[in-house]
C-alpha cells in the first residue's frame, strides 16, 4: 500500500452552526439550576490550540456540497481529514498533491496557517466503495461486527468473530486478485446475548407522562445509575421501565434549560436506579446486545450507531471532529407541566452526525438512547440522542456522556 505514514493520537472538537431543531423527544418540567460544568484545563488548552484546525474543518465541510441526506460530497481526490496532535493543524489527505489543489483547499478551509497536506493512496469515494464487499461477506454467512474507513491509515478495516477472519480474508482474496487491496480483516469477540436494564430500553417519566430511552448505565455518588435526556425528566421524577413496567428510578441531576442566555451543557439526566437490575449493555441491530467498555472520542468521519426504543437500530457518520460549540440551539418546545404551555428549552454542546442510510432514522421517543462507537463486540458510548433538526431529519445531535461525567456518573 502506498501512503505517507503519519503516526499521531488525536483529540478532536466538535463544531457546528447555531440551528433550531425539533428534539426526538418529549415535554420538559419547570427547570431546576443547570449542572455546574467546567472542561479540566488541560483539554480546555488543547481545545483551544486545536480551533483554528477545527474552523478549517467546519469550514471546508460547509464549503462542500451535499447529498439527500446532508452528507458531504468529497471531491474525487480527497481521502478525509484529522488534526494532528503534534503542531495540532488540520491534516488534509489527498490523492495527488498540486498547486492547485493546496490553493483550492485553502480556500475551502479559509485559513492556509491552520493545514498542512499529506499524500495518500486511496480516495475517501474509493474505500467508501469498500461497503460493496461488506455486503459479500454478508451474504456469505459472516458475522460482521464492525465496519468502517481508518482515515490516517487510508484503509478499510472489517471485524469478524475469530473463527471466521480466516474464511472471511479467503472470500475477499478470491474477489480482489491484486496486491494492493484497501480492506483489512481483523478479529473481533463473541457477542453477549443478554439481556435486562440495558441501553435503549424504553422508560417513561410518570409525572411528565412522556416517553424516552434509557443510555447507558453505570453509577452515581455511590449507586447504580443510568443517563437519558434531560428533557421531559424534571428532577426528583419517577422513573418507570416499560420492558418490566417496574418504577425504576429517580431522576438526580440533570441539564437542562428554559432560559435561551442561559442555556445548559448538553441535555441529559442522571437517574439512580431504585429497582431493577442493571447492566452493562447496549441494543443493537438484530436484538443484538453490546458489552459498554468505555467513552468514545469522536473521530473525523467516524461510524457510530444510534439505538432508541421507537426506531431501533441507525448508523450515522460524525459531520466533523469538534466537540465544543459555543452557540445556543433549541431542543424544542414542551409544556412545563402535562397538557401545559409549551417552551422553548435550550442546550449547546452537542455532536452533530448524519444518517448513512442503514436502519431507521431517529424518531421521537428516541431521545436518551445511547450512541455509540462499535470495537468488535464491546461498546464505546459517545452519548445519548437529543433530537434532529425540523428541516434535516437526517441530522443527530447527541449530548456527549463526558459531560455526565463531569457530574460524576462513571461507566462502572
Amino acid at each position: 500500500m502506498k501512503k505517507n505514514t503519519f503516526v499521531v493520537r488525536f483529540l478532536c472538537i466538535l463544531l457546528m452552526a447555531a440551528l433550531l431543531f425539533s428534539v426526538t423527544g418529549f415535554a420538559v418540567l419547570e427547570p431546576t439550576e443547570t449542572a455546574h460544568f467546567s472542561i479540566p484545563t488541560d483539554i480546555q488548552r488543547i481545545m483551544e490550540l486545536q480551533e483554528p484546525a477545527c474552523l478549517a474543518n467546519n469550514n471546508l465541510y460547509n464549503a462542500l456540497p451535499k447529498d439527500n441526506f446532508g452528507n458531504a460530497i468529497f471531491p474525487d481526490d480527497f481521502a478525509g481529514s484529522f488534526i494532528d496532535e503534534d503542531d495540532y493543524k488540520l491534516v488534509i489527505q489527498l490523492t495527488k498533491i498540486t498547486d492547485e489543489q493546496i490553493l483550492y483547499y485553502s480556500k475551502l478551509c479559509n485559513d492556509s496557517s491552520a493545514i498542512k497536506f499529506a499524500e495518500v493512496e486511496y480516495s475517501w469515494k474509493y474505500l467508501e466503495s469498500m461497503m460493496q464487499y461488506v455486503n459479500l461477506l454478508h451474504n456469505k454467512g459472516i458475522q460482521i461486527l464492525s465496519a468502517e474507513i481508518q482515515i490516517q491509515e487510508n484503509c478499510f478495516f472489517i471485524k469478524t468473530p475469530t473463527e471466521q477472519v480466516d474464511i472471511a480474508s479467503n472470500i475477499l482474496e478470491n474477489e480482489w486478485k491484486t496486491d494492493t487491496f484497501p480492506v483489512f480483516i481483523s478479529e473481533g469477540s463473541p457477542v453477549q446475548q443478554y439481556s435486562s436494564l440495558c441501553g435503549g430500553d424504553r422508560i417513561y417519566n410518570t409525572y411528565s407522562q412522556q416517553g424516552c430511552s434509557l443510555g447507558v448505565c453505570g453509577s452515581f455518588n455511590g449507586n447504580n445509575a443510568f443517563v437519558t435526556c434531560g428533557h421531559g425528566n424534571g428532577w426528583q421524577t419517577t422513573i418507570t421501565h416499560l420492558t418490566n413496567y417496574n418504577a425504576t428510578g429517580i431522576v438526580e441531576s440533570q441539564s437542562f434549560s428554559l432560559n435561551y442566555n442561559a442555556p445548559s451543557y448538553g441535555d441529559y439526566s442522571i437517574v439512580r436506579i431504585t429497582n431493577n437490575t442493571k447492566t452493562m449493555l447496549v441494543r443493537g441491530q438484530n436484538g443484538t446486545l453490546y458489552t459498554v467498555t468505555n467513552i468514545f472520542v469522536p473521530t473525523p468521519n467516524a461510524y457510530v450507531i444510534k439505538y432508541g426504543n421507537s426506531s431501533g437500530y441507525g448508523l450515522y457518520q460524525m459531520e466533523s471532529a469538534i466537540a465544543l460549540i459555543t452557540n445556543t440551539v433549541t431542543t424544542g418546545s414542551y409544556p412545563t407541566i402535562p397538557g401545559g404551555t409549551s417552551q422553548n428549552a435550550y442546550a449547546k454542546y452537542l455532536y452533530p452526525a448524519h444518517y448513512c442510510s442503514v436502519g431507521t432514522v431517529a424518531q421521537p421517543g428516541d431521545s436518551g438512547g445511547p450512541v455509540y462507537y462499535l470495537d468488535g463486540s464491546s461498546a464505546k458510548v459517545l452519548g445519548t440522542v437529543v433530537g434532529s433538526p425540523g428541516l434535516e431529519p437526517y441530522t443527530l445531535y447527541i449530548s456527549p456522556l463526558y459531560l455526565a461525567v463531569t457530574q460524576g456518573f462513571s461507566l462502572s
